[in-house]
């Protein structure tokens, strides 16, 4: 059984290679109001789900502003046509 601790501004708690239900979130850390109305926007029920879309939302973001910043920087093949193939594509379906 692999048990590492995790640091929290003021708790500490073990691990099993599992997340801890409110171990990651201190409620002191966290604006009531925004949470409540995160909530209500989102319809979850816990705390712990919208933590976790929070989390993969600024991951999926992240990821999306990545791609963005090499706009510009990727040189294509003299000759490819983008619009040739979105139109093979579209007939294929």
């Amino acid at each position: 059984m692999c048990v590492s601790p995790v640091q929290n501004m003021h708790t500490t708690v073990e691990l099993d290679n599992a997340l801890v239900d409110d171990a990651l979130v201190d409620d002191a850390l966290v604006d009531d109001a925004l949470v409540k109305e995160a909530l209500e926007l989102t319809q979850l029920k816990t705390e712990k789900a919208l933590a976790n879309l929070a989390i993969e939302e600024l991951v999926r973001a992240r990821k999306k502003k990545n791609l963005l910043d090499l706009a510009g920087k990727i040189k294509l093949h003299e000759g490819y046509d983008h619009k040739a193939l979105q139109e093979i594509r579209s007939a294929a379906h």
